[in-house]
């Protein structure tokens, strides 16, 4: 856990010059980013696996859980340059399984596979598998953190997922308290063809 702090630290200090976050409060950043990333991994199929962080951003939910040293290798996503030149210093300097690819995730699923791609905070489940597009079938498992679970959220999700080649596995629901609220981990597994 001391890396997870440390790319805490690292972010925090970080966020304000380069857009990282935009919350201010440092207990409401331990939650919403570090805790919200490492409540749901042990429901995550992470072991021996390469995980793809589809819009890493500051590195949540990818950088804790490459720490947390289950997968073989983890994957940093993020298009954005100042975002991916952050990524980068970070990975060196926890010195765990991250590798960081400066582009879209996409462009990253054209040419490799993983076992389990990660998103959280970049969009609708829906529109996450929408943008991802025919690329998602690169990914034998998808988990995409989402707020409160409704059932509209899982039936659109749903729909879009089956377009792209997975179906719903599991939903985990969990609380992170009553500032914070209720949040769910929707994880799809591609269909066997």
């Amino acid at each position: 856990m001391d890396r997870v702090v440390q790319h805490a630290e690292m972010v925090w200090e970080a966020s304000t010059s380069l857009g990282l976050t935009s919350l201010r409060d440092p207990e409401t950043f331990a939650v919403r980013h570090v805790l919200d990333s490492v409540l749901p991994a042990a429901f995550l199929p992470l072991d021996d696996a390469v995980v793809l962080d589809v819009g890493s951003g500051a590195g949540y939910p990818g950088v804790p859980l490459a720490c947390m040293g289950r997968a073989a290798r983890v994957v940093l996503a993020e298009s954005r340059g100042r975002k991916a030149s952050f990524l980068d210093t970070a990975a060196k300097a926890l010195d765990a399984n991250l590798e960081v690819h400066p582009g879209r995730a996409e462009e990253w699923l054209g040419a490799e596979t993983c076992d389990l791609a990660v998103v959280r905070a970049v969009g609708s489940p829906r529109a996450v598998f929408r943008a991802l597009g025919p690329a998602a079938k690169a990914a034998a498992a998808v988990a995409l953190w989402a707020g409160p679970a409704t059932d509209d959220l899982v039936a659109g999700a749903a729909r879009e997922a089956a377009r792209r080649g997975h179906a719903l596995a599991d939903q985990l629901s969990y609380d992170l308290g009553p500032a914070h609220g209720k949040r769910t981990l929707l994880l799809y597994r591609r269909a066997e063809d």
